[in-house]
């Protein structure tokens, strides 16, 4: 049967990223297969954005949203108006290698078990660097928010830096979850798991989304032989704020949807943990007058700490949308 529509639809969200994007259009538009569509949706209400896509791509589909809707429900509006069977996600950050996405395109159409293959994530220099992980679990928040991982730097991902990070290795490796810098995903799995969870302003969603495609049946793959150049943060930088809070309130959102009473108890103590040794240690800094952003970020841990204290679950969702909704 011959294919309808695109052979590739591929969706980035933006928030003001005028500059990153022309080099993130330049390298995709050399590595898509003709016929390529492009959805841009762009969150940070950047009318600038337009003009920078249609230099490059003049048919993109370009969405300006009013206000900051969140990553995921970002996700979902350029989603919606795709029209390929394989969809490309793409961060605003992440320049795709030569031949990346046709590596990407062959692990989908060889394994008929995966629902989302990712690439291989290469830092600034182009190095490779860890981009696939277990599930969350308590062990695992503790392991990152108490700086264990410090001392104890294989605990939780020494599996994954043994499969993903060798230089020699070649073939597809099954992971819980992947970085959500750049996934290609079947259309099929998407209509079985659903949207992505519009509760994650930011953070999180990517991992919610693997976990409930796992229960479906549909695995994750890293494909080492696709690369992606992912500069992160360059978004986030702009908003430190809903940075900061996503970083706590995505872990206990994710936790009061998938996991037990007393799972979401230790996790909310753990966060509470590391909240309560950096508004020490920030306070210290703002006595001192060094480091500069210390008094800003005293405030906005104090806050995080004191939703994480008081609120329940939904109500958790509510005050994270409203902190990013402002921006």
């Amino acid at each position: 049967m011959e294919q309808s529509g695109p052979p590739l639809s591929v969706v980035v969200v933006t928030f003001r990223n005028a500059a990153t994007l022309p080099g993130v259009l330049a390298a995709l538009k050399r590595e898509a297969p003709p016929g390529t569509e492009l959805l841009i949706v762009e969150n940070g209400g950047d009318p600038t954005i337009e003009s920078v896509v249609r230099a490059s791509w003049p048919d993109a589909l370009v969405t300006v949203n009013a206000r900051n809707r969140g990553f995921a429900a970002g996700i979902n509006q350029g989603v919606r108006q795709a029209a390929s069977a394989s969809l490309l996600l793409l961060n605003p950050d992440a320049e795709v290698g030569p031949r990346a996405i046709a590596a990407l395109q062959a692990a989908l159409a060889n394994l008929p078990d995966a629902g989302i293959v990712a690439p291989r994530l290469l830092d600034a220099e182009g190095r490779p660097v860890l981009s696939a992980y277990p599930f969350l679990s308590p062990l695992d928040v503790a392991w990152r928010h108490l700086q264990i991982r410090r001392v104890l730097p294989d605990l939780v991902t020494g599996r994954y830096r043994r499969l993903t990070l060798d230089p020699a290795g070649a073939e597809p490796v099954r992971v819980d979850w992947a970085q959500g810098a750049c996934w290609l995903i079947r259309r099929a799995m998407l209509h079985e798991v659903g949207p992505f969870d519009e509760r994650f302003f930011l953070y999180a969603e990517e991992v919610d989304f693997c976990y409930r495609a796992a229960r479906r049946g549909w695995r994750t793959y890293l494909v080492p032989t696709a690369t992606v150049r992912h500069a992160e943060g360059s978004s986030t930088s702009q908003v430190v704020p809903l940075k900061l809070a996503s970083h706590y309130l995505s872990k206990a959102v994710y936790f009061a949807k998938h996991h037990g009473p007393a799972a979401q108890a230790a996790v909310r103590a753990i966060l509470l943990l590391d909240l309560a040794l950096r508004i020490v240690y920030r306070a210290i800094g703002v006595a001192r007058g060094h480091p500069p952003d210390a008094r800003q970020r005293l405030i906005a841990y104090a806050r995080i700490a004191r939703l994480l204290l008081t609120l329940p679950p939904d109500r958790l969702v509510r005050a994270w949308h409203r902190i990013g909704n402002r921006l």
